[in-house]
């Protein structure tokens, strides 16, 4: 079903700086039952950024952070990221805070 994404605000994980935190409206409810609505997105192509303007339709991975806080923190360590699915996001789904 389509979502909605609410860009939160913009990630770096190692070299790259064009990651962002979002949210799922409605949340996305995995196998387990358990329920995604704050998760980092970061584009699945080399070239590809969630940084600017978006690229339509962009295809991302839907990731999580491990020790992951209420805080949302502007840098992640590849090393603690689970990805868990990857989507199609589209212009039409994904809303900025700006």
């Amino acid at each position: 079903a389509p979502r909605r994404v609410d860009k939160l605000k913009s990630v770096a994980c190692g070299e790259r700086n064009d990651y962002i935190w979002a949210r799922l409206i409605p949340p996305l409810e995995t196998a387990r039952r358990e329920l995604l609505d704050i998760v980092l997105l970061a584009p699945r192509h080399v070239g590809f950024s969630l940084a600017d303007s978006l690229a339509d339709p962009m295809h991302v991975y839907v990731c999580t952070v491990s020790g992951s806080t209420p805080e949302l923190p502007d840098v992640v360590a590849p090393e603690a990221i689970d990805v868990r699915y990857w989507a199609v996001l589209t212009a039409d789904e994904l809303r900025t805070n700006r």
